[in-house]
């Protein structure tokens, strides 16, 4: 796996929810993600106030009360409903686990009228996973979970080689700093996509891909049914034909992270 990391991320624009129902929805999450594998176990929840892990146990009951204590915040620091609420939770086997390659963080922020966004890492933000955790049906299953639980428009789990490119000297102007990045191909893998039906209307995938359909009239698209290995000239064809797909139906939009498109938030099943 040398440096690479997986991650599963998604992006929706505007859709005003109240405490309570994101609580709901995120306790409903880590709640389908634990049997996918113990290290979805244990869960701590973020208190971003207080700066603090609560365990979910300890929470659960109250989720409404932290999720409104998450709100977001506008440019001068003062409470915006507007920006949504903040929801992260770690995940670990055991209680000596956390922050480990064995560890898995999720992360969502929702109900903001403007850019919401959901991602799950196994193995934790800047940690490569265990390559026992690592695989296909993880990430299918979470990747899943995510699009039939938030509204999504669109989901996906991609491999990708950190700290490349390398950072540029302090020197560089920063209006000349997107002209030097490098391809985004040289570093990002797409594994697995999910596309709602508005999306997928139409689409008839490479045969190289597996199409898979949702109950909304979505589709689900991996490049292999395996770890996505991007030193395999095999998966990284495969993942470029899933960044085609991307390219195409998601074209870039220069407020999400990545070119990564934010379409309006999913209504319906997806």
């Amino acid at each position: 796996m040398k440096k690479t990391q997986y991650g599963i991320r998604a992006m929706w624009w505007g859709l005003a929810e109240r405490p309570d129902e994101l609580g709901a929805r995120f306790l409903e999450t880590l709640d389908k993600l634990e049997p996918l594998s113990p290290a979805m176990n244990n869960w701590l929840l973020v208190d971003f106030v207080d700066l603090v892990l609560r365990p979910l146990t300890e929470v659960r009951s109250g989720i409404a009360d932290l999720v409104l204590k998450n709100v977001g915040r506008d440019d001068d620091d003062e409470v915006d409903p507007r920006e949504g609420y903040w929801m992260s939770a770690e995940g670990a086997e055991s209680k000596k686990g956390f922050k480990t390659p064995r560890s898995v963080e999720v992360s969502i922020r929702s109900g903001s009228q403007w850019l919401n966004d959901a991602e799950i890492c196994v193995g934790g933000i800047g940690r490569p996973a265990d390559p026992a955790l690592a695989t296909y049906p993880i990430y299918r299953g979470a990747l899943e979970i995510l699009a039939s639980t938030w509204p999504c428009p669109w989901v996906e789990a991609h491999a990708f080689r950190p700290n490349f490119p390398p950072l540029k000297p302090a020197t560089i102007p920063l209006t000349a700093a997107r002209e030097l990045d490098p391809p985004r191909e040289t570093y990002y893998f797409p594994w697995m996509l999910y596309l709602s039906a508005p999306l997928a209307a139409g689409l008839e995938p490479p045969k190289d891909l597996l199409r898979e359909a949702t109950p909304g009239g979505g589709m689900i698209l991996s490049a292999v049914q395996d770890r996505l290995d991007p030193d395999n000239p095999d998966h990284t064809r495969r993942a470029r034909l899933l960044q085609t797909i991307i390219d195409q139906r998601l074209p870039p939009d220069p407020v999400a992270r990545l070119g990564m498109a934010t379409p309006p938030a999913r209504i319906g099943p997806y």
